[in-house]
């Protein structure tokens, strides 16, 4: 233990204790307080990992239903579809769950690609005003 002193406000003295030596109990809350922190850690990811999941599955519903709608609507020649391509501008899906998701359900090859909107519809604006 040792003390350090020090000027406060110009006139008064402060004096601060330093300890190098820490008891028992301080170490078992910091274990406490590192556990449960890495409770909250997992937790959040596996909310974040049934969101996604959720999200996966409602994608997989909206492409049933369009395979669907192709399959029957009669201004298409329905062709088997061989591959789905996902343009994913919001970073809402889960690439590769997403992917093994549709080739299980589905059986169909699917790829999902990110695309940031924005910077193509900047880069669209200034193709068209050269």
């Amino acid at each position: 233990t040792g003390a350090v002193t020090g000027i406060y406000d110009g006139s008064e003295a402060l004096t601060v204790e330093i300890s190098s030596e820490g008891s028992d109990d301080d170490i078992e809350g910091f274990e406490d307080i590192v556990k449960i922190e890495e409770n909250d850690k997992r937790e959040n990811d596996a909310q974040a990992s049934l969101e996604r999941l959720g999200r996966s599955g409602q994608m997989l519903a909206n492409v049933t239903d369009a395979i669907g709608d192709y399959y029957k609507n009669p201004l298409y020649e329905a062709d088997f579809v061989e591959k789905i391509v996902v343009f994913d501008s919001a970073g809402f899906i889960d690439d590769q769950n997403f992917v093994d998701i549709v080739a299980n359900e589905l059986y169909v090859e699917a790829t999902v690609f990110s695309v940031d909107k924005h910077k193509d519809i900047l880069d669209i604006i200034t193709r068209e005003l050269n």
